[in-house]
């Protein structure tokens, strides 16, 4: 198969991908800070509740001091939040990918894109 791709179409349709990416984080984001924010009045919740302490430990790798209680039979724990659906976005170096191709096709005087360059870049598209 052979077909010809103009470079400012494939430029059009990388920016199009990496602003779609901005979306996508912006959204997980949100979902990310509502779930911060119900484990901390998770938290808060559990913590009003009258429980025992049973154990305590702190571990030097993770700098940090964990607690169990005994929760006494009848006691209603609170259900823990979980995270909501995350939409799935771009890494990091995918995005710098995609910069680096916009890049250095801007600066091609081709008026196609090769088999390829579309090749690598075809999965952003």
């Amino acid at each position: 198969m052979k077909v010809k791709v103009p470079v400012n179409l494939v430029i059009a349709g990388l920016e199009r991908r990496v602003a779609e990416n901005r979306e996508v984080s912006a959204r997980n984001q949100i979902v990310r800070d509502k779930y911060e924010q119900d484990k901390k009045s998770w938290a808060e919740a559990v913590g009003k509740l009258p429980l025992e302490i049973d154990d305590v430990s702190y571990s030097t790798w993770r700098n940090s001091v964990s607690i169990s209680y005994k929760v006494p039979n009848g006691t209603r724990i609170p259900d823990e939040p979980r995270l909501g659906d995350l939409e799935s976005e771009l890494g990091s170096h995918e995005v710098d990918e995609i910069a680096n191709a916009v890049r250095i096709l801007g600066m091609s005087e081709d008026e196609y894109v090769s088999a390829s360059t579309m090749k690598e870049i075809g999965r952003y598209l």
